[in-house]
């Protein structure tokens, strides 16, 4: 199935009154918190472990509290706090602001334009597997990001066994639009970064590469995606970042300046002997064995999807993986699909584990039940809703999660619990 055909649901207008962060946002926190707190009752509880509020011996009398209602407004004024401030976007605005963005400042007022949601349906049939990609700063809802999106993450899906869209704790993908990422001592600007709980992409600067050098916008976002997503995320749900190229090659304490980056590791040796000659597909493969392998896995990938000759004009991006390189490559993409054949808390429907790297088919026949072709049985469709709606959602979603389970527990400090009951 081609993007094109993908379902899609926009509205044109995305609401872009409200920054990603701020007295209004948190207000939004507090009034979600208070709207599902309000028809819960209180009562004191002797387990200071189940409390959901601790407060003072002054807030009680004879066992009963003092003032309900200030009771959970207590409660609300921290649950709306705590969610704030450890909402995705305020640590993704956080490290943008601190780490990449190369004016700061224009990082308080980012907003949240637009959210893409690529959920996986297998033989036609909804899963709760997928991935989440949202837009922040300009609106640039563009059609070959789009494409290049539903490909990518169609090869992930498919690489890694089904692994990372069905992992409960996947990063969310952030297309940055118009919010200039730091360069490097060549003026190169930061393509994107991946962290464990998000994936950020620089949009602008992408466009901006293929525009000025030729090189395929599809081909280069798609590798892109595929490095961050895969090359990093693959290695942190099966073994530990740094860890798999750790186990197979040596890296130097001497650091040395590079053509493009001004420390790398001065050599890089295979443990075995058996592979020597061995090296990083590229330059930046040399800053760190996370960098090696995430290097190792987007030029395999971009080899066998046919993206690689869409980026071969950039030597940030030439690349052909030796065989050695490739191939643990791929046995750390066939470990993510065992794992996914094998872990019930990802994949609990056994129609939706395909545990195997690679696409499973399912045969297309007409009405004469003659076999015309063949589909893959996992399939991506797109729906998109304004980033107003998202910010709503993923508020309503993580309050909820916050809520007291039945009744709002408070537990009385320093005060004889026993007497009060």
């Amino acid at each position: 199935m081609s993007a094109e055909t993908l379902t899609r649901q926009f509205e044109s207008e995305p609401d872009l009154s409200q920054p990603l962060q701020g007295p209004e946002l948190l207000n939004e926190y507090a009034q979600q918190v208070e709207e599902l707190l309000s028809p819960l009752d209180c009562e004191i509880t002797d387990d200071y472990t189940s409390a959901d509020l601790i407060l003072p011996a002054s807030a009680s009398s004879d066992g009963r509290l003092l003032d309900t209602s200030r009771v959970k407004d207590t409660y609300a004024e921290n649950a709306a706090k705590t969610a704030y401030d450890s909402s995705w976007w305020r640590q993704t605005l956080s490290s943008l602001k601190e780490n990449y963005a190369s004016d700061p400042d224009l990082v308080d007022e980012v907003q949240l334009t637009a959210k893409h949601n690529f959920n996986i349906k297998a033989d036609g049939k909804p899963t709760k597997q997928g991935f989440e990609v949202y837009e922040i700063g300009e609106p640039a809802e563009n059609q070959e990001i789009l494409d290049a999106l539903h490909d990518s993450l169609t090869a992930i899906d498919q690489f890694s066994g089904g692994l990372m869209a069905s992992d409960a704790n996947r990063p969310k993908i952030v297309l940055a639009n118009g919010i200039r990422f730091v360069s490097n001592h060549h003026g190169q600007e930061t393509f994107g970064y991946a962290r464990p709980e998000v994936v950020v992409v620089n949009v602008s600067a992408v466009k901006d590469e293929a525009e000025h050098t030729g090189a395929d916008l599809h081909d280069l976002m798609a590798t892109i995606v595929t490095h961050e997503l895969l090359g990093h995320g693959m290695e942190r749900v099966t073994k530990g970042p740094g860890e798999y190229y750790n186990e197979h090659f040596d890296y130097s304490e001497d650091l040395e300046a590079g053509e493009q980056f001004t420390e790398v590791h001065a050599s890089i040796t295979p443990k075995s002997d058996e592979y020597i000659g061995s090296q990083p597909v590229r330059e930046y493969g040399r800053r760190s064995p996370d960098e090696d392998l995430a290097t190792s896995v987007d030029a395999t990938v971009a080899e066998a999807m046919g993206w690689a000759p869409g980026v071969q004009i950039l030597p940030r991006f030439k690349s052909t993986p030796d065989a050695h390189r490739s191939d643990l490559a791929i046995q750390l993409m066939q470990d993510a699909a065992d794992k996914a054949a094998a872990d019930v808390t990802y994949l609990p429907d056994n129609r939706n584990k395909p545990g195997i790297v690679g696409s499973e088919i399912v045969p297309i026949k007409n009405d004469q039940n003659e076999i015309i072709g063949f589909e893959p049985v996992r399939q991506l469709e797109l729906t998109t809703v304004s980033g107003r709606q998202a910010m709503k959602d993923d508020i309503a979603k993580e309050v909820a999660s916050r809520m007291p389970s039945g009744k709002l527990k408070v537990y009385i400090r320093e005060a004889d619990i026993n007497s009060l009951l």
